[in-house]
């Protein structure tokens, strides 16, 4: 799916198309509280870092969507950073997380598939 050339397209929205045709079919956007519903154990939240100093503010965000603008949420944020800087398609788009939420996530999915995961295929 390419990204956008047009300014007025709300990424909310492309992300929920790219996700729901990756398979994640409840995978939606809620316009009220600007979060990303439908997937529970994680909160996913979007963010535009600008070219111009813009990434060195990423861990300033993602701490605010953590603790001030959680709202009420206890489940790990998980941050889609997209602009169109990041390539022509919106699989280009970076996805953040802690570590301490990855872990364990990418454990999970290899205990799911050792033979896959672990290049034993």
């Amino acid at each position: 799916m390419k990204v956008p050339k047009k300014t007025g397209l709300r990424w909310e929205g492309i992300l929920v198309r790219f996700m729901r045709a990756a398979g994640v079919s409840n995978f939606q956007y809620a316009g009220d509280s600007k979060r990303f519903t439908g997937v529970f154990g994680f909160s996913f939240v979007r963010a535009t870092p600008r070219m111009e100093g813009g990434w060195s503010n990423v861990p300033f965000y993602f701490n605010r969507y953590e603790t001030e603008r959680n709202q009420g949420n206890p489940s790990p944020v998980v941050m889609f950073l997209t602009q169109r800087d990041n390539g022509e398609f919106v699989g280009d788009s970076y996805v953040l997380m802690r570590l301490g939420t990855f872990a364990p996530l990418l454990a999970e999915l290899i205990a799911s598939n050792p033979n896959k995961y672990l290049g034993k295929d």
